[in-house]
């Protein structure tokens, strides 16, 4: 018996994301008929044609994350005298999501 190369498998990691996607995207279309692309930051894909209001009434991660978020930031405030730059909220955000 041979071991698998690990090192061939990880190189084609990406692409073999990119296929889950793609299959993914075309079995939830054709299933339910729903359409799916990256949002414009890139960070990450959604349903196309949910309003960004609908998207977050529903999603109670968004909300706890943007509750702790503003949670930290006004501490933040308290403690050093200055609202957080974008580059601190971005890192406040992932703590909480991570928490």
């Amino acid at each position: 018996w041979l071991t698998i190369d690990g090192q061939e498998i990880y190189r084609h990691t990406k692409a073999a994301g990119h296929i889950f996607e793609k299959v993914s995207d075309e079995a939830l279309y054709r299933k339910m008929g729903f359409r799916v692309a990256t949002r414009p930051d890139g960070v990450a894909r959604e349903v196309v044609g949910i309003s960004e209001e609908k998207r977050d009434k529903y999603s109670s991660r968004r909300r706890t994350i943007t509750k702790g978020t503003a949670e930290l930031a006004k501490a933040y405030e308290e403690r050093t005298g200055r609202a957080p730059g974008a580059h601190e909220l971005a890192r406040m955000a992932q703590w909480v999501n991570l928490t």
